[in-house]
């Protein structure tokens, strides 16, 4: 049990001291976002600019870029039951991002997440948990936009 103890402490010691820094942190990044024009689903486009912000107008960067996001959300009934009533859904977020520096168009993406769910007889909890997912779908919609920037 000691040799466990000593083990793990060891570990966490070792660790703390590697130098170890997250790859996409925002003093690492060589962009900075000047601006975001979004369209389409309100919610959406609101969560994607709260994640964004922290690349948003940082000093000292080698690429500024602005942005447009056009976001759609899909509701799907993706099977009935044999009454007719949706058994499972299908939530579709689609994302098209056009980036743009110093006025040029220099890529165009389109990110798709989608999930399926199956179908409550309580409305109250499928529309919570139906937000919830969307929200999860766009947090990694928008970890996907970021690994993309750091891309170009």
């Amino acid at each position: 049990m000691i040799k466990k103890i000593i083990l793990f402490f060891l570990v966490i010691f070792l660790l703390e001291n590697c130098g170890y820094t997250p790859i996409f942190s925002t003093n690492n990044s060589g962009f900075n976002i000047l601006e975001i024009k979004t369209s389409g689903e309100n919610q959406i486009n609101f969560n994607i600019k709260n994640n964004l912000k922290n690349y948003k107008n940082l000093s000292n960067k080698e690429k500024n870029y602005r942005l447009e996001i056009t976001s759609t959300r899909n509701l799907i009934v993706s099977s009935k039951d044999n009454k007719g009533n949706p058994k499972i859904f299908t939530l579709i977020v689609v994302v098209q991002l056009n980036i743009f520096k110093n006025d040029l168009s220099i890529a165009t993406k389109t990110f798709t997440e989608n999930f399926n769910f199956k179908n409550t007889s309580n409305k109250f909890d499928l529309k919570k948990y139906e937000k919830n997912t969307e929200k999860t779908l766009v947090r990694n919609i928008s970890e996907k936009i970021i690994s993309y920037l750091h891309s170009l």
